[in-house]
């Protein structure tokens, strides 16, 4: 018996020989954030000038954590969402003090919008990554990538599971990855050609290391 950690991961592990360049930035950019305060909230010019600096941290933030999980391969959900409401409660922390009450609930509305993109595109940025890797046409992706999401949900449910229960023995969790694995490639026979399978093969069983050597201890 092995003790699970606790994770909830949403598994696209990717066999990459470089990190991955997060594509998105000008979403968390601290002026943009501005930009749609400025519109959502109607606030003064001095209220926002009061505002740049904790976006500015909470950008910074943003791009740490959503580099780190992409340069690893795959996004431990429980993890960057903890990261993702810690940033977003200490900006809220550093401008009770500027804004009213309906403006922070406001504030707290639109963070929370935030952190659901920024997970959003973690997880899109990898799944665009594997397709990339797997040298995929434009015919392929639109075939492939729901069966790829797909998958990716399920496991994360099995992951989720699994963090429930606490203990998990490894040899069952390879059993049920395998499972999930048998399937998706069912799926996808039609739309990939034989060597792309067995790329998507070495990917699975890289992802399936990864996650028995990072989530489970002896």
């Amino acid at each position: 018996m092995s003790m699970y950690k606790l994770a909830i991961i949403t598994a696209m592990g990717i066999m990459l020989s470089s990190p991955l360049t997060h594509a998105g930035k000008e979403d968390f950019d601290s002026d943009k954030m501005i930009a749609d305060l400025e519109k959502e909230l109607e606030l003064s010019t001095k209220k926002l000038d009061q505002l740049r600096p904790a976006l500015e941290d909470k950008s910074r933030k943003i791009e740490k954590d959503l580099e780190e999980s992409l340069n690893k391969g795959y996004a431990e959900m429980q993890s960057l969402s903890g990261k993702l409401e810690e940033a977003s409660r200490q900006a809220e922390k550093q401008l009770e003090e500027v804004l009213n009450s309906e403006e922070i609930q406001e504030l707290k509305q639109y963070l929370a919008s935030i952190d659901k993109e920024a997970i959003r595109q973690v997880q899109e940025e990898l799944a665009d990554a594997l397709t990339e890797w797997l040298e995929m046409t434009e015919e392929q992706i639109a075939s492939f990538k729901p069966a790829l999401e797909e998958s990716f949900r399920e496991l994360g449910e099995l992951l989720s599971a699994l963090a429930a229960e606490g203990e998990k023995n490894l040899e069952a969790f390879k059993e049920q990855f395998d499972d999930l694995n048998n399937a998706l490639k069912e799926k996808l026979e039609d739309s990939l050609e034989s060597d792309q399978l067995e790329k998507l093969e070495q990917n699975r069983e890289e992802l399936k290391r990864k996650i028995s050597e990072e989530l489970f201890t002896a």
